[in-house]
């Protein structure tokens, strides 16, 4: 029986109400229930899960999903979900839906995928990887790849303040030990972001 019927889904003009984050929310869980029922675990991952762990002090402007248990859906399974249930605009990979954007990507790639976050939402479950490893992740891209800029770094630097503060819990051994793994090898820079964000916090009233 196909359980993937489009009438009890709320229609696009339902997800431009609201502020950015509760429509960012809204729209990760029906992704992530819909494809659900077809058999796959969507993970929002990137700049979006950093978005939904920082209650929005960081805002990513789109949703990115990756893949987790090995298996991604068909480009012809992510078009019924997207184009048919959801009205969504787009091709195999990238989405609109109202004014928002959800990028489908490959398999997930973790190193501690055992810890990965459950969120649950009025609409249903977003699966997040660890803040961990987002963190290294995120140091990684911003002051490995590239020189350090002030885009690159906010985000990394937005999570990282909201662990220092305790808004959120991590495993700061975690965070090490993944820096050291050779996929990063970010110890050094993790640290340095990890006291320039510390001087900021005691500056604060």
């Amino acid at each position: 029986m196909d359980d993937s019927s489009p009438r009890d889904l709320p229609q696009p003009p339902l997800l431009e109400k609201g502020d950015p984050l509760a429509r960012a929310l809204l729209l990760a869980a029906l992704v992530s229930e819909r494809f659900r029922l077809k058999g796959y675990e969507p993970v929002v991952v990137g700049g979006s899960a950093i978005e939904f762990y920082t209650d929005g002090a960081y805002m990513s402007g789109d949703i990115d999903i990756c893949w987790a248990g090995g298996k991604k859906p068909t480009p012809v399974e992510r078009a019924d979900v997207m184009s048919r249930q959801l009205g969504a605009t787009g091709g195999s990979r990238s989405w609109k839906v109202g004014k928002m954007f959800v990028d489908l990507l490959g398999e997930l790639e973790s190193q501690a995928e055992e810890k990965m976050t459950m969120l649950e939402t009025p609409q249903g479950s977003i699966l997040l990887p660890p803040v961990e490893e987002l963190l290294v992740e995120r140091v990684f891209s911003a002051r490995m790849w590239t020189p350090p800029n002030e885009t690159d770094e906010r985000c990394p630097r937005t999570l990282m303040a909201a662990l220092l503060s305790g808004e959120l819990q991590g495993d700061w051994k975690l965070v090490e030990n993944l820096a050291m793994l050779s996929d990063y090898d970010c110890l050094e820079q993790v640290r340095e972001m990890m006291d320039d964000v510390m001087r900021e916090l005691e500056k604060q009233p």
